[in-house]
């Protein structure tokens, strides 16, 4: 993810891997109950892997350097896909990233991290996928607790 995000980047050129992108998760009612044990909820989880996935200014190349800051360029000029661009509001938190004792997410906001409890009970397992964030706009889905929701016999 690194390389695609940071050095990879190529202002104007077609290429889905250096988009941001958004991350789903998949956890067991198990996990998620170890990871609460742990203090850890939505949010405090989604802030720690943004926070443990941002890379420290003084470990980037100068090359990445570069391509960070073609891709703020390109952002706060509004060129391009609006999928290689970072949010207005983003831009900043990139910016501030590229100085000493900074540190430049690979993710564009913790909110890219979504997270669903499923399975069965005795599994305390975790998986996830990524896609490209939503090409003509900021948001390609949200997350919304569902709440009075019935299970039929089945389960289902």
């Amino acid at each position: 993810a690194r390389a695609a995000i940071f050095s990879n980047y190529r202002p104007g050129e077609a290429n889905p891997d250096q988009h941001p992108r958004k991350y789903v998760y998949l956890i067991t009612p198990d996990a998620t109950e170890a990871m609460a044990a742990l203090g850890y909820d939505r949010q405090t989880l989604r802030e720690y892997i943004y926070d443990a996935t941002s890379v420290p200014f003084e470990q980037l190349s100068p090359d990445e350097i570069a391509r960070i800051k073609a891709r703020l360029e390109v952002s706060r000029e509004g060129r391009g896909l609006l999928a290689d661009q970072l949010p207005p509001d983003r831009v900043a938190v990139w910016q501030q990233g590229l100085q000493a004792g900074g540190k430049v997410p690979l993710l564009t906001s913790p909110a890219d991290i979504h997270f669903v409890v499923a399975g069965g009970a005795g599994d305390m397992s975790v998986t996830g996928w990524s896609y490209m964030r939503g090409v003509y706009t900021w948001s390609s889905h949200r997350t919304t607790k569902i709440t009075g929701a019935t299970l039929t016999q089945a389960g289902h």
